[in-house]
């Protein structure tokens, strides 16, 4: 009887305690765009924190530009979805976030062209790897930014980026 009256009390001032104790409010869903990063020029972006530290991302990237800068004449048509997975570590609204993910991409060209080591004769696809490092400030609600660096990679091809994002979370 000693025993349970001793685990009874220990359990009800465990649970004040734990009541007691205030659960730090944040965002479970955000809408941001992306300069540079895994879109390579831009990315419109979703992100989902099922919890605190995880933050589940899918985006969109579409974008036609001139071939001129790569030495041929024409024109090149990407299509890109990043989709990433980051741990954040941190208190309050600044954090560190680390994560990875994949990129399904669709690329148009006039002609052929090489295009993170895959040739491309007229239109292909291929799965881009990337990889996040940086800075996020996010508020529990409201505005808020990240800077990181994302590389991107394919077989034997890395080509380093950054991204620089804002938005509004929810």
């Amino acid at each position: 009887m000693k025993k349970l009256l001793i685990f009874t009390i220990i359990f009800v001032l465990g649970s004040i305690v734990l009541l007691g104790q205030e659960q730090q409010a944040f965002s479970r869903n955000a809408i941001y765009a992306e300069l540079l990063g895994p879109g390579i020029l831009y990315s419109v972006n979703y992100e989902f924190r099922p919890v605190r530290m995880l933050s589940l991302r899918a985006g969109i990237s579409v974008w036609r530009l001139p071939t001129f800068w790569m030495f041929i004449d024409g024109w090149l048509k990407f299509n890109g979805f990043p989709l990433t997975a980051s741990y954040l570590l941190g208190q309050g609204s600044h954090s560190l976030e680390i994560g990875g993910g994949v990129m399904p991409v669709s690329v148009e060209i006039e002609g052929e062209e090489v295009f993170f080591g895959s040739e491309i004769d007229g239109s292909g696809s291929l799965v881009l790897g990337t990889g996040i490092l940086g800075y996020r400030y996010q508020p529990s609600k409201g505005a808020f930014v990240k800077f990181a660096a994302t590389p991107l990679f394919s077989g034997d091809n890395l080509v380093f980026t950054i991204g620089i994002s804002t938005g509004y979370s929810f």
